[in-house]
């Protein structure tokens, strides 16, 4: 759906500029999974009641949608759901391709109830103000985003990076945690206690965890995997220079 009742507010009020104003929260339906698609830059915050609040847009507001199907939140920007779009344009006797959207184009807030499934796309700041406590959290992010977790508290959390985003979780507990990175991606979360950690890199991602059980490493490539705790070693198939070097908390 686009943004209930642009059309309307639209006739009425004149300008996108005062429809934002008007229109800045939306409620949606209840969700369990978000994504996130290019040129959105996002806060998370847990709430009471579930919203999309347009902090700040640099296109037609009718530009952006927002919708709920089968309990996933999408939100994208026309002609981005999935990827970048772009144009043709004629430049030095050259017709090129270029993009259609450049840089973060809308800033927004989602509040959220229970979410278990987050997909981030894009290369903008994502940041969880709240902390994540729940059983399971599932974290699927490509291109080159930054993001920031408060806290987690969770049984049993997987992230799987493709690009080169960096994630930073700054505190937590995780009973078992399951990290699979394609590319050279970052991941801080030395400060997020966990029983059991598995790391599989594919490319030259730079990696700190901290375990107390077991520490399983696979590697393709040249990555730098830094850990603490108490946890046992165990190396998987390990192929490339990885550098793996445990030190004191």
């Amino acid at each position: 759906m686009k943004i209930i009742g642009i059309s309307i507010l639209l006739f009425f009020i004149g300008t996108t500029e005062e429809i934002v104003a008007q229109a800045k929260t939306i409620e949606v339906k209840s969700f369990d999974k978000v994504i996130i698609s290019p040129y959105i830059e996002v806060v998370f915050k847990e709430g009471t009641q579930e919203t999309v609040t347009v902090e700040d847009i640099n296109i037609p507001i009718e530009k952006l949608n927002i919708e709920v199907n089968n309990e996933v939140l999408h939100v994208y920007l026309d002609g981005a759901r999935i990827t970048s779009p772009t144009k043709k344009e004629k430049r030095n006797g050259w017709k090129q391709k270029v993009p259609i959207y450049k840089g973060t184009i809308a800033k927004i807030t989602v509040t959220y109830k229970d979410v278990k499934t987050f997909a981030l796309r894009g290369e903008e700041k994502i940041v969880f103000e709240d902390s994540l406590q729940q059983e399971e959290c599932i974290l699927n992010i490509y291109g080159e985003s930054q993001i920031y977790i408060k806290e987690v508290i969770v049984d049993n959390l997987k992230v799987a990076i493709h690009g080169e985003s960096y994630l930073e979780i700054m505190k937590g507990e995780v009973t078992g945690q399951k990290f699979t990175v394609y590319g050279e991606g970052k991941v801080n979360a030395s400060s997020v206690k966990s029983k059991f950690t598995r790391i599989t890199a594919y490319g030259d991602g730079d990696f700190q965890f901290n375990a107390s059980e077991k520490m399983k490493i696979t590697a393709y490539g040249e990555p730098t995997i830094i850990y603490s705790g108490s946890a046992r070693l165990s190396k998987g198939l390990v192929i490339g220079e990885a550098t793996i070097k445990k030190v004191s908390e």
